[in-house]
């Protein structure tokens, strides 16, 4: 059997927990904000960007430890904390409860992988290696959006062979990362 399969799913209704409050969090946060409604995120300290968007209604937020209790309800999980024994007592805990999680730091401890995402018209893309090989996937992206841009620029009459100004990448575009999720 031959990985993971690709497959699109609509969490406009599933209930999502993500546990912790830094950088990979926020990444997480990110990525999913476009395509699900209820994210929850429970850490003892969040970082500002994700009290803003607590702030901003886009999130649910609760700063305080995890409890397994949290997991009540739960569809799918992220454990993205810096606590690996935090982020095994959640593996351990939905894996006995059949809720599907992703521990960002571990692959082998990962139901599903976050993809590298390209919006195009309508067009969703989703780019993945396995939790292996982020610098590829984060190359193939580059291609992606460059060739629509190419597209773009063609189709309104503007055909310059100029190369698109370099930028950071947003979480929903995240592909080269030092994690494994």
């Amino acid at each position: 059997m031959a990985g993971y399969f690709p497959v699109f799913v609509n969490l406009t209704e599933t209930r999502i927990l993500i546990v912790g409050g830094g950088t990979i969090a926020l990444r997480r946060i990110q990525t999913l904000l476009p395509f699900a409604d209820g994210i929850q995120v429970i850490t003892k300290r969040a970082c500002e960007e994700i009290r803003m968007l607590a702030k901003k209604a886009k999130i649910i937020l609760e700063e305080r430890p995890f409890c397994k209790e949290d997991l009540l309800g739960q569809e799918l999980v992220l454990a993205c904390t810096n606590q690996p024994e935090v982020n095994n007592e959640i593996y351990d805990l939905c894996k006995e409860h059949g809720i599907y999680v992703n521990i960002c730091s571990d692959r082998t401890k990962c139901d599903f992988f976050f993809p590298s995402v390209v919006f195009h018209e309508g067009v969703v893309i989703g780019i993945n290696a396995g939790g292996e090989n982020h610098k590829l996937v984060k190359e193939t992206r580059i291609e992606l959006e460059q060739y629509f841009k190419g597209k773009e620029e063609i189709e309104n009459g503007n055909d310059s062979q100029t190369a698109p100004p370099e930028r950071k990448c947003s979480a929903a575009q995240d592909g080269e990362r030092n994690e494994n999720g």
